[in-house]
């Protein structure tokens, strides 16, 4: 697994989604599975794909780094392809991690305790956990994602 900076670009129009993620080829599948179903967070890159087409984008490795350098560089880059003023991201938000306390934990668990989720809702909870990709893609779709070259 890659750890690093990534960017979406939309080649027609210059514009950018900045990420980091400690498994890029994970974060690659996720946003194309969420951009192909139209459900993406980025509203103004959902929009574009929707008007563009997936040939219009490529997604590209920017860097390589150690998982505690990623919320340096990610702001490092989105700064540098202006990804908030001009592109598709919404905020410096980064890898900020939020602390959990065990009783909101506990309170969290209880709200879920009995309740039956749809295949299709625990499909997307796979897709969702990198960890646990392997279960999600066929074996067709698990060679052409890996077989798809990053670009520089």
């Amino acid at each position: 697994m890659k750890t690093g900076i990534y960017g979406i670009h939309n080649k027609i129009n210059d514009r950018w989604y900045i990420g980091g993620s400690t498994n890029i080829h994970g974060r690659k599948v996720k946003h194309d599975y969420t951009l192909k179903k139209n459900t993406h967070r980025s509203i103004k890159l959902q929009n574009d794909y929707n008007i563009h087409g997936k040939d219009a984008f490529e997604f590209v490795l920017l860097h390589e780094c150690k998982k505690e350098r990623l919320f340096h560089f990610e702001l490092l880059y989105m700064r540098e392809y202006q990804a908030i003023q001009k592109g598709y991201n919404t905020a410096y938000t980064g890898h900020i991690k939020k602390e959990i306390s065990p009783e909101t934990r506990l309170k969290m668990s209880q709200a879920h305790k009995g309740k039956k989720f749809t295949e299709e809702h625990k499909r997307n909870i796979r897709l969702a956990n990198p960890k646990r990709e392997h279960e999600c893609l066929s074996l067709e779709t698990s060679r052409v994602v890996s077989e798809t070259p990053l670009t520089h």
